[in-house]
């Protein structure tokens, strides 16, 4: 076994150049890095992100693996990919890193060494109730501090993905205070102004926003009080209104 690196959050970017940001919005605290070798020759890589809270761990985690499948039951989430096995347990992100196969055989081992000294969590994220179960996909919850629909202040967003008769993506927003949650919709609209405006409307059911973009199809936002909802689809759901009503009354 190699020495222990510990890279606080001003050295990433000399780490992980290009992928340093990524972890930084999600309240990274410190990397912990070393290199692990066996008598065969073999050298396995292991990294573990440490993040402020669970959530923050969570969400970077679905970050860099979106589409990946539950690989092992040692850990709160665990997946397999080409050259690392990578794992969230509590705040922690981690990543046991292999390049030749014999070394990838290993990683299951390591990875089960590992979860026995790790301290057990169990994190549960209330947010996420705000989401209606009908036609919820299991496991797309998602998590973004901010920069969501590329707007930098939009944040912290709590998303989910819907399939059936209402299909796309659900999200929020719990802006903290109406005139937040209001102004976060104007800041929307005035990246869209033009032609992709399909309405907007200010009233005593909230400011509301549709849009239509040749990249994410439409969007469909209501700020009511101090939360501000949303659906994104590529097609127009008429299921959007009474499910971004659902989720503003549930988040409330």
């Amino acid at each position: 076994m190699g020495p222990v690196q510990i890279v606080p959050p001003a050295q990433l970017f000399e780490i992980i150049d290009g992928g340093a940001e990524l972890f930084l919005q999600y309240s990274f605290v410190a990397l912990y890095t070393v290199e692990l070798h066996n008598g065969a020759g073999d050298t396995l890589g292991l990294e573990i992100y440490r993040h402020a809270d669970p959530l923050s761990a969570f969400g970077v985690y679905y970050r860099e693996n979106d589409s990946c499948v539950e690989s092992l039951n040692l850990f709160e989430k665990s997946c397999t990919g080409e050259h690392a096995l990578t794992f969230r347990q509590g705040e922690l992100y981690g990543k046991v890193l292999s390049h030749a196969e014999r070394a990838r055989a290993a990683s299951p081992g390591l990875a089960a060494a590992l979860a026995r000294k790790l301290p057990s969590a169990q994190s549960s994220f209330p947010q996420f109730g705000a989401f209606p179960g009908e036609g919820l996909v299991a496991e797309s919850q998602r998590y973004y501090p901010a920069n969501y629909l590329g707007l930098k202040a939009m944040g912290p967003v709590f998303a989910a993905r819907y399939r059936g008769a209402t299909e796309g993506t659900a999200f929020y927003v719990p802006a903290g205070t109406p005139g937040r949650a209001d102004s976060l919709v104007l800041a929307l609209k005035a990246v869209y102004e033009g032609s992709a405006v399909k309405s907007f409307a200010q009233g005593s059911a909230g400011t509301l926003l549709h849009v239509e973009d040749l990249f994410e199809g439409h969007i469909v936002v209501r700020a009511s009080g101090s939360i501000l909802a949303g659906f994104i689809s590529r097609e127009e759901s008429p299921g959007a209104d009474a499910l971004i009503t659902a989720i503003i009354a549930a988040a409330r």
